[in-house]
C-alpha cells in the first residue's frame, strides 16, 4: 500500500526491528467524591414497587405511585462500567504534550473557549500541530512517535479499565461512581526502551516519590467534588520507578499540581 508523504515521513522515523514488548496492568482509584465518564447514553431508574402496591392494584385497580428518573449513564462495555481505553490514552497523551516542550499538539480546530482552571493548572503554550510539512519536519515528536497521530499508528494500546469495586449513584443527573471505586486495566505495546515505558507511566501520574492525583472525566475543572483519580502500576515487565526516572532524566518534563 502506498503511503502519503506525511505517512512516509512519519514511518521512516521508526525502527521496528529494535522494539521491545511492553506490558503493564494498572489500577485507577477515585479519590474525589464522584467520577463520571460519559457514554452518551441515557439511563432510567424508578422507585421501588412494594408488595402492598401489588395488592392494592389486584384488589382495587389502584396504580402505584412510581417516580421515574433519567440520567446520563457512565460508560459501559459488555454490561460493565468502564473507563474507556481511549479516555485513558487521551489522559496520558494530554499530560505528555503539556509536559514536553519537544511535543506537538494534535489540533482538529481552533479552541473557542478554555477553562480558567485548566489554564491556571497547566499554563499551556502554543505549539505547532502535527499537520506539518514533511520536508521541514521529517521526524515526529516523541509523543506522536509513541502514541501515533493522523499519519502514524500508535505503538501502545490501552484497554478499558473495568470497575472492580465501588458504589454508583445519580448526582446532577449523572450516573457516577463514588470515592474509593477501583478500576483495573492494562497497557500493551512495542517500545524502544525504558524511557518510553517511563513516558507512559509519567503520563498516568506515576512519580518516583509517590503517585499524583490527575484530573479525569466530567466537571473536573468546575466542581471540586468530581474528577480526581490516582493510577498505580500493579505489574509490568519494566521496572516502574527506574523507567520513570529514566524518562525524567532524558526529557526533563514539566510537572503540575492538579489538585486545584
Amino acid at each position: 500500500m502506498q503511503r502519503s508523504p506525511i505517512q512516509r515521513a512519519h514511518y521512516t522515523s521508526r525502527n521496528d526491528k529494535n522494539l521491545k514488548q511492553f506490558t503493564a496492568s494498572i489500577r485507577i482509584v477515585v479519590v474525589s467524591d464522584f467520577l463520571h465518564v460519559g457514554s452518551g447514553n441515557v439511563g432510567i431508574s424508578s422507585s421501588k414497587i412494594e408488595e402492598k402496591d401489588i395488592e392494592d392494584f389486584i384488589k382495587y385497580g389502584k396504580l402505584p405511585n412510581v417516580s421515574i428518573t433519567t440520567f446520563k449513564s457512565f460508560s459501559r462495555a459488555g454490561g460493565k462500567i468502564v473507563i474507556p481505553g481511549s479516555t485513558i490514552k487521551g489522559l496520558v497523551r494530554s499530560r505528555l504534550e503539556l509536559s514536553l516542550p519537544q511535543s506537538c499538539y494534535i489540533v482538529d480546530a481552533p479552541s473557542t473557549n478554555s477553562s480558567a482552571t485548566y489554564v491556571r493548572i497547566f499554563h499551556p503554550v502554543k505549539k505547532h500541530s502535527d499537520r506539518f510539512d514533511p520536508e521541514k519536519f521529517p521526524n515526529v515528536c516523541p509523543v506522536c512517535d509513541l502514541l501515533g497521530n493522523m499519519g502514524l499508528g500508535s505503538r501502545v494500546s490501552f484497554s478499558d479499565a473495568v470497575l472492580l469495586k465501588g458504589e454508583t449513584a445519580v448526582v446532577n443527573d449523572l450516573e457516577v461512581v463514588k470515592k474509593g471505586a477501583e478500576f483495573q486495566g492494562s497497557i500493551r505495546g512495542l517500545i524502544k526502551n525504558e524511557v518510553e515505558a517511563g513516558m507512559v507511566f509519567y503520563g498516568l501520574g506515576i512519580r518516583p516519590n509517590g503517585n499524583k492525583v490527575v484530573l479525569l472525566g466530567r466537571f473536573k475543572y468546575s466542581d471540586r467534588r468530581f474528577g480526581r483519580v490516582k493510577a498505580t502500576v500493579t505489574s509490568s515487565n519494566f521496572d516502574v520507578s527506574k523507567s520513570v526516572s529514566a524518562f525524567i532524566n532524558a526529557y526533563r518534563p514539566k510537572d503540575f499540581n492538579e489538585e486545584w
